[in-house]
């Protein structure tokens, strides 16, 4: 009798987790998190100060203008000289040890993830009209063709018809999934080649000048003009 208890009590549970895991309960969305949805949630995406902000990066010693003394050298720009502003000012070949992440990459890669997930989530969003969608995906793609803009600059080499092709850059990410481990150093020419599609394609839809932290028409045919 107590063997006959215990299974039936065994299979009580059971049935129990079955019934209680839906697939409901992983759709719930979490409280107090704004999970992007309508269209007016993409909008005020591209209002997240992770998109204007740059933390401190070291390659500014490495400019033309800047000068140091070795009284001051360890005050010298950042106010607390790190070791890869020493060597970026010293124009060491390698800046960065193993362990550190420079946030001249792992900043602006979070900007192009933000920018990747309004390209391929708004024309399907909710409650906004085409015209809303179309401009708010611009604005990404011109966002995105600037961030890319400025890591081709600092992790390949200057554009070069001849050799553009073959010189390596960064990877392309055009997928807002954190999942991806692999990537593949795309060359200076496709790098380019994306900026421009991505400026032609936006220009068309892309709004007025109203507010300086966001892109515009102007600015995006400015941008064009660069490249």
């Amino acid at each position: 009798m107590l063997r006959n208890h215990k299974f039936i009590t065994c299979m009580v549970c059971m049935v129990s987790l079955l019934v209680g895991c839906k697939k409901d309960f992983l759709e719930i969305e979490p409280k107090g998190k704004l999970i992007a949805k309508n269209t007016a949630d993409y909008d005020l995406l591209l209002n997240n100060p992770v998109l204007v902000s740059f933390s401190p990066i070291s390659t500014p010693v490495m400019g033309d203008e800047t000068a140091g003394i070795s009284t001051l050298f360890p005050t010298l720009v950042t106010g607390t000289m790190s070791l890869a502003d020493q060597k970026a000012f010293r124009w060491e070949d390698d800046i960065y040890l193993p362990s550190d992440n420079d946030s001249e990459y792992t900043q602006l890669i979070r900007q192009v993830y933000i920018y990747n997930k309004i390209i391929n989530e708004v024309p399907n969003s909710e409650q906004g009209s085409d015209a809303q969608k179309a401009s708010l995906k611009a604005e990404a793609l011109a966002g995105r063709a600037w961030v890319n803009f400025m890591l081709v600059n600092l992790y390949g080499k200057p554009y070069q018809e001849a050799t553009a092709a073959t010189d390596l850059s960064i990877p392309i990410v055009k997928e807002a999934d954190i999942s991806q481990t692999k990537f593949t150093r795309a060359t200076v020419k496709e790098v380019y080649d994306l900026m421009v599609s991505d400026l032609t394609n936006a220009i068309p839809n892309l709004p007025k000048a109203s507010n300086r932290l966001r892109m515009s028409k102007a600015a995006g045919e400015a941008l064009l003009a660069r490249y």
